[in-house]
């Protein structure tokens, strides 16, 4: 095998690598919706715009993806080809599950529950295999990166709960479902991604991000060998 040939499979496995971690994501956010006991900051957010315009949750998704990458953009933060993997492959992933509707949606509370705890979990796989990639982080991810940049005398965490209780307030205006699933989201979201994570010996801060540009001169360099 010739040294372009390995730059385009490698950048092509995890390219695949992205996508299918997109996709376990997206199931993860599935799972949640069914289990209706109400959303996480962002995906109220996506349930209250479908509710108000004539238009899907993915799709819903992909817009306010859209937007935050524009804004990202304006403060200066990398894109990768994962974030705009993300700011698509999420939304109309998610459609596809809503479609097949392959899980019924819950009405047992200890069911409601479980399920949400398990779309969670499932969430959380799905990142750490989109963050294997490492062909950029997602949106929002970089949206918390470029505010703490600027606010340096708050920490990291500090400035994401702010961005959820923002996000929040903007779903409940819209009448987005808020209610116990919403409030194990934010408390335990990031415990199960740090159990996650741990289980799988996977270090995130060790990810060295590719931006577009480097991913596009590699490929490039590729084929003037």
């Amino acid at each position: 095998m010739t040294k372009s040939s390995s730059v385009l499979l490698e950048r092509g496995k995890r390219l695949l690598l992205a996508v299918a971690g997109l996709i376990v994501f997206a199931f993860g956010v599935y799972l949640q919706l069914q289990a209706n006991i109400g959303q996480a900051p962002w995906n109220a957010l996506n349930q209250g715009l479908s509710m108000h315009l004539p238009i899907s949750y993915g799709t819903a998704c992909n817009a306010v993806a859209c937007c935050i990458v524009l804004i990202d953009v304006a403060l200066g933060e990398p894109v990768g080809l994962g974030m705009l993997l993300d700011a698509f492959v999420i939304g109309w992933a998610t459609d596809i599950f809503l479609a097949l509707d392959c899980v019924p949606v819950q009405t047992s509370l200890p069911l409601q529950i479980l399920l949400q705890l398990a779309g969670m979990t499932v969430l959380c796989v799905g990142q750490l295999i989109y963050m294997k990639a490492a062909l950029g982080c997602g949106p929002r991810d970089a949206l918390m990166v470029a505010l703490g940049k600027r606010f340096r005398k708050v920490s990291v965490g500090t400035v994401n709960m702010c961005i959820f209780l923002i996000v929040l307030a903007a779903a409940f205006a819209l009448g987005a479902p808020i209610g116990i699933g919403t409030v194990l989201a934010v408390a335990l979201l990031g415990p199960i991604m740090d159990l996650v994570f741990r289980l799988a010996h996977f270090d995130a801060c060790a990810v060295e991000h590719e931006s577009l540009l480097q991913t596009v001169k590699a490929v490039a360099q590729s084929f003037k060998r």
